[in-house]
C-alpha cells in the first residue's frame, strides 16, 4: 500500500500522527454502545433513530471515500470497508445508510462535472446525497437541465438527504432517448429533496431503521451540471478508483454490512451458549453442534478473506492507475455474493441453534431478520451469480461488464 491510500504501516511509530481511519475507526468504537442500544429505537422509528444520524453526520461518513481536495477523507476501499463492517456490527441500519450516504456521493465525484460537484460538495453545507439509481423515472430535457417525474422504490437514508441521486430515463419532447446499442439512455440525476414526495410504503422483515421508503418527484427541475450518464461507465476524474463504477461501489457497501451481521450472528450464538443458564435451551449440547459451530466459523473467516483479498487486488490498481481486467469486476460481484450467501447460512445455525430463545423479541431475532432482508438485494441475485459463473467459465469471451450484466465493450 502507499500513502495515496491513506494507510498506515504496521510499524508505524507511536508518534506518528493519527489517521483519518485510525480516529474514525476509534470514534466508532467511542460509540458502540450508543449504536446498539438504538438499534431497536431505529427499527420502531422505521429510520435512524436522531442520535445515530447525528454523530454519522458529526463524523462526516458521507465524505468517507470522497477524495480529499474535494472534503473528504479519501480512505482505500479496504479501510472503507473496514469501517462501514465496524459499524454495521453494533447497528447494521448504521452501516447500511452509512455506506449508501458514502457511496452515492462517491458516483457524484467520479462522474459529475466540477460545476457539479462544486455544488454538491460546498464545504459549508456538509449536503447528504443518497436515493434508489433504478431508472423508474423520467428525466425529460428542458433548457438548464431536466424535469424530472417518477416514483422509485429503497430509498435508504433519503429522509436524511438534501439532494436525490436518482436513476431517470432520458426523454426528448416527450420520447425516450435510445444510444447506438438500442438501450434507453439512463441518467442519473440530483434534485433538492425540498420537493421529494415521501410515499413511505417500508414495512418489512428487517433492516426497518435504513428507512429505504418509496419517494417521488413530480416535474421537479434538475439543473444539468447535476446529471450523468449512467450507462456510459466512464468517469470523468481519478479513474483508478471510480473504473469499478457504480456496481462496484456498491458492492464495497454491501458485504461490509453482510459480513458484519454474520460475525455479529455468531458471537451472539457462541454467548448463549457459554451462559449457564442457557445451556438447557441450547440446541448444541453435543458434540455435534460444536462442530458445526467451528465449520460455520471458519466459513464466515473464508468468506471475509476473499472479500478483503478481491478488494487488496483493486487497490493494487488504484495505486499503479491500471485498468481492471473483466475477470477482477467478476470477482468483486462473487465476493459480495459469498459473503451473503454465508450470512445466511449462519444466521440459520444460530436461529437454529438458540432454539426457542431466537423466536423471541431480541437481538439474535433482529439480525436473523436483518440478514434475510440483506440478501435479498439485486446484486446478489441468483440471475447475478449465473451471470458470475458464465465469465468465470470463459463462456462470455471478450464481454464487459456493463452494470448488471455482461456485455460488448462501448
Amino acid at each position: 500500500m502507499t500513502t495515496a491510500l491513506n494507510t498506515v504501516p504496521s510499524n508505524a511509530a507511536e508518534t506518528a500522527p493519527v489517521s483519518d481511519f485510525e480516529r474514525i475507526m476509534a470514534a466508532v468504537e467511542e460509540a458502540a454502545n450508543m449504536l446498539q442500544a438504538t438499534s431497536e429505537k431505529s427499527e420502531s422509528l422505521g429510520e435512524l433513530a436522531p442520535e445515530v444520524f447525528e454523530w454519522m453526520r458529526e463524523q462526516r461518513l458521507s465524505m468517507l471515500i470522497i477524495p480529499k481536495d474535494l472534503g473528504g477523507y479519501g480512505v482505500s476501499p479496504t479501510q472503507a470497508l473496514t469501517i462501514w463492517e465496524k459499524i454495521s456490527y453494533h447497528q447494521a441500519a448504521a452501516g447500511w445508510v452509512g455506506f449508501i450516504h458514502g457511496g452515492a456521493a462517491a458516483m457524484c465525484v467520479g462522474y459529475l462535472d466540477k460545476a457539479g460537484t462544486d455544488i454538491l460538495f460546498d464545504p459549508d453545507a456538509n449536503n447528504i446525497i443518497c436515493g434508489a439509481g433504478a431508472p423508474t423515472g423520467v428525466a425529460e430535457k428542458v433548457p438548464g437541465g431536466y424535469r424530472i417525474t417518477g416514483r422509485w422504490s429503497y430509498g435508504s437514508g433519503i429522509t436524511f438527504a438534501d439532494y436525490a441521486h436518482t436513476g431517470a430515463i432520458l426523454h426528448i419532447d416527450g420520447e425516450p432517448q435510445y444510444d447506438d446499442q438500442g438501450r434507453p439512455i439512463v441518467l442519473c440525476v440530483h434534485p433538492t429533496t425540498e420537493e421529494m414526495v415521501n410515499e413511505g410504503n417500508w414495512d418489512v422483515l428487517g433492516l426497518q431503521g435504513t428507512g429505504s421508503i418509496d419517494y417521488s418527484f413530480k416535474d421537479v427541475f434538475c439543473p444539468e451540471e447535476l446529471a450523468y450518464d449512467f450507462g456510459a461507465n466512464i468517469p470523468i476524474r481519478d479513474f483508478g478508483f471510480f473504473q469499478i463504477g457504480p456496481v462496484g461501489i456498491a458492492a464495497m457497501g454491501h458485504p461490509a454490512v453482510a459480513i458484519a451481521l454474520s460475525r455479529r450472528i455468531m458471537d451472539e450464538a457462541a454467548a448463549f451458549a457459554r451462559s449457564k443458564s442457557n445451556r438447557s435451551q441450547m440446541a448444541g449440547t453435543s458434540d455435534a453442534f460444536w462442530e458445526e459451530f467451528a465449520r460455520m466459523d471458519a466459513r464466515v473467516r473464508a468468506s471475509r478473506a476473499f472479500l478483503f483479498e478481491t478488494w487488496r487486488q483493486v487497490e493494487q490498481h488504484i495505486i499503479d492507475d491500471t485498468k481492471m481486467p473483466t475477470r477482477l469486476h467478476t470477482l468483486i460481484r462473487m465476493a459480495s455474493i459469498e459473503v451473503h450467501d454465508t450470512a445466511a447460512e449462519a444466521a440459520q445455525f444460530a436461529y437454529r441453534a438458540c432454539g426457542g430463545a431466537a423466536l423471541r423479541d431480541g437481538t439474535i431475532q433482529r439480525l436473523f431478520r436483518e440478514v434475510y432482508v440483506a440478501v435479498q438485494h439485486l446484486t446478489v441475485s441468483p440471475a447475478m451469480v449465473r451471470t458470475c459463473g458464465r465469465e468465470l467459465m470463459d463462456a462470455a469471451p471478450d464481454k464487459v461488464w456493463r452494470m448488471y450484466d455482461l456485455a460488448d465493450p462501448g
